[in-house]
């Protein structure tokens, strides 16, 4: 920088040397995005999807957060679900449905939302878009919070990502839209930088690399950057990545997302070799919960039945997730919801039925997984076609579940052949109640992309509660944390009427995404602040800081209030083990500042019984001045009379003028007075002349008498001395 700075004219140059590489550069980007785009639509020409019946769903998770005075804070946690449907094809169009919820938590106030969009396209087989319409429901745990329909004309001519060109190659480009613009990026180019093996769903697929590289919204207030992973067979996209930020460092996210079901091939095992035999005995205490983490299942659930003369199948997709809301002690406070989509099809005729939204909250003892207290559990069946949902409130159907284990976590401290207890939510007649499943093996599965070792727990085909229905399962259990990795499940009429299939996986969970978060929320009186500033901090767990008490000038620190209970030590060191609340005291230790004093009449002028005025100017910067007095006696402080001064209507930024009268006295009186003034806080000043007191003594009055002989003396000595002067002068 100095070396520019040295001379004008060539820092003008540089200036000019930029601008012109920055304008040519514009002009080369241009040019090329334009070549590009004729690229990509070239490229886009062979599509091998989409198959009508065909239908494919990828999940992910968001987190974001805000960056507040300098703090990273995490302020929303979101689980996404995206199943894409090709309902037909008709020549080179497809009908396309897309349904996609968003469940996300905010850890400030504890509150969970589940939004629910249904999107209806038409697709050209170059993936341009022809037509779009989406259906929102929002709720939150409390209810209804609200719908709308709508066109969506701003997505009409763009280019979908529900699936991708097979004809491509490294180097090439590819056009993709972020649909449902509004002042996101419209029309993108993504560039194929490689290829890559990745493994989803429990196979190996070969992915084409498509990367966006940070780009601007179009109202420029924000970043974007995003990879998707693209088979290079199907053009589905297998696993996403994708961030985004606001230019002024105000907010941001980062957001993942992988391939959890397509309707090919569904299961696959490792064949890695499982681990050694565990030894141990007893099933008691389990390696989860703890407070704010979380796991999330994804669920296939077909089934089918018979209504009389009406075949009636169903599929549904769902998304399940669990949060530990809170650990006290040896209970845990256990917030589920659950998100499904029922596609129906009666008679052969398909049509989607509905969305159910669960909110369940249950408290239970961590030890011994039993439960405690059945909260609440209310379901919201949502009509995406009319846009119209019923609440349903099944809290007292969960009576039956208190006492009994629940399956949230698994006991971590078992062994082949060990016995579990597992409680079927939601008792009825023709469900199970309190099941026993045995330990019958130990696997290893892939799970979230890492090799997990499981627990096998089995329950053989079990008749319900009535006798009209058979049940039997299978959960892959970890065995470090208890958590379900994926369960396979089954339930038939006894009369051959109907009869469905369950497979559940775990796609998310913040075991394996690092320590958990807790919260340090800091307030501060009036006279400091605090470093870090006041506000809502998070922190890992187990974290060691530091935070300073700052007070402002004229104040001092007093002490803490950590979690209510009283402290001094500053700063003050907290481990972040769970929630605090920490708030500093300052007091006002400064002594208002008194003015020298004016007087009127001056202290050598006093006459007999005339008033005494006395002003002074005070000022306190910190809590403002409380009163001011004025202290006088006239038996030099044997005793003394307190006047209190009044404030004059005197303007100034700075002073206020207090005044206060004191009594005319007899000739000859000595009068002592000082000032003492008092702020809000108790700090108080006094302005005495160092301790020897403000005096004036009264003048003495003469009597008329003396005044006339010391005139009539005065003329005679006058009248004498002239005329011996002019005796003098005479010759």
């Amino acid at each position: 920088m100095k070396r520019f700075t040295s001379s004008k004219v060539n820092l003008k140059v540089c200036r000019n040397f930029v601008l012109l590489a920055f304008v040519s550069l514009l002009l080369l980007s241009a040019t090329l995005r334009n070549s590009f785009i004729t690229q990509a639509v070239n490229s886009d020409s062979i599509v091998s999807f989409p198959q009508a019946g065909k239908f494919y769903t990828l999940a992910g998770r968001t987190f974001l957060w805000q960056i507040i005075d300098g703090e990273k804070v995490t302020t929303e946690y979101n689980e996404e679900i995206h199943k894409w449907s090709i309902q037909d094809v008709v020549g080179d169009v497809a009908l396309v449905n897309r349904t996609y919820v968003d469940s996300y938590k905010r850890p400030q106030t504890g509150e969970n939302y589940t939004d629910t969009y249904d999107f209806d396209y038409e697709i050209a087989i170059n993936r341009t878009i022809l037509s779009a319409y989406l259906k929102t429901m929002s709720f939150d745990t409390i209810g209804f919070l609200g719908s709308s329909a709508e066109p969506l004309d701003m997505d009409v001519g763009e280019h979908t990502w529900g699936w991708f060109s097979t004809d491509l190659h490294i180097g090439s480009y590819v056009l993709v839209s972020w649909t449902w613009d509004r002042n996101f990026l419209g029309d993108t180019l993504y560039e194929i930088v490689g290829e890559e093996v990745i493994q989803v769903i429990g196979q190996k697929q070969d992915c084409w690399l498509l990367h966006m590289p940070p780009a601007v919204t179009v109202d420029g207030t924000q970043g974007r950057e995003e990879t998707y992973w693209v088979d290079k067979d199907t053009g589905i996209p297998l696993k996403l990545y994708n961030k985004g930020w606001a230019l002024d460092g105000s907010f941001g996210w980062e957001g993942e997302g992988v391939l959890v079901n397509t309707n090919f091939d569904l299961e696959a095992e490792s064949t890695e070799t499982p681990s050694p035999t565990y030894t141990l005995t007893v099933p008691t205490t389990p390696g989860f919960p703890e407070t704010g983490k979380f796991w999330s299942w994804y669920i296939l659930d077909e089934g089918w039945n018979m209504r009389g003369l009406s075949n009636v199948s169903y599929y549904q997709e769902g998304l399940l997730t669990r949060w530990v809301a809170n650990v006290i002690n040896d209970e845990a406070l256990v917030y589920k919801i659950y998100w499904g989509d029922y596609l129906c099809d009666v008679d052969d005729v398909k049509e989607l039925e509905a969305v159910d939204i669960l909110y369940t909250v249950y408290r239970a003892n961590i030890t011994t997984r039993e439960i405690l207290e059945a909260i609440s559990s209310l379901i919201y069946h949502v009509n995406m076609t009319s846009l119209t949902y019923e609440i349903i409130d099944r809290t007292a159907m969960l009576a039956g579940d208190v006492g009994e284990e629940t399956y949230c976590w698994l006991p971590t401290n078992i062994h082949i052949g060990a016995k579990v207890n597992i409680t079927w939510s939601y008792d009825r007649p023709w469900t199970l109640d309190n099941a026993t499943y045995t330990v019958i093996d130990e696997k290893i599965l892939n799970a979230l992309e890492k090799t997990q070792a499981c627990w096998v727990l089995y329950l053989p085909p079990t008749a319900s509660i009535d006798g009209t229905w058979n049940y039997s399962e299978t959960w892959y259990s970890d065995k470090d944390t208890g958590i379900p990795l994926c369960l396979f499940s089954k339930g038939w009429a006894v009369d051959g009427s109907s009869a469905w299939v369950d497979n559940c996986w775990l796609i998310d969970t913040n075991v394996d995404l690092g320590p958990c978060t807790y919260y340090l929320t800091i307030t501060s009186t009036a006279g400091g602040t605090t470093s870090p500033l006041p506000g809502t901090h998070n922190y890992t767990e187990g974290s060691l800081l530091n935070v300073t008490a700052v007070p402002y000038n004229g104040f001092s620190f007093a002490h803490w209030l950590l979690d209510g209970i009283k402290t001094t030590q500053n700063p003050i060191t907290i481990i972040m083990n769970t929630n605090h609340t920490l708030e500093a005291y300052f007091i006002d230790n400064i002594k208002p500042e008194i003015s020298e004093l004016w007087q009127d009449p001056p202290a050598n002028n006093v006459q007999p019984l005339q008033n005494v005025t006395v002003r002074v100017n005070v000022t306190d910067y910190e809590t403002g001045i409380k009163n001011v007095t004025l202290w006088y006696s006239i038996d030099n402080g044997t005793s003394w009379i307190i006047l209190n001064m009044t404030a004059l209507p005197i303007p100034s930024d700075t002073w206020i003028t207090y005044e206060a009268t004191i009594k005319g006295y007899e000739n000859c009186t000595w009068v002592t007075y000082k000032i003492i003034a008092y702020d809000k806080a108790g700090n108080n000043a006094t302005k005495d002349n160092n301790g020897y007191g403000y005096q004036y003594h009264v003048i003495p009055e003469f009597p008329t008498t003396s005044i006339l002989i010391l005139l009539t003396l005065t003329t005679l000595i006058t009248t004498t001395l002239w005329k011996t002067k002019r005796k003098r002068q005479t010759p």
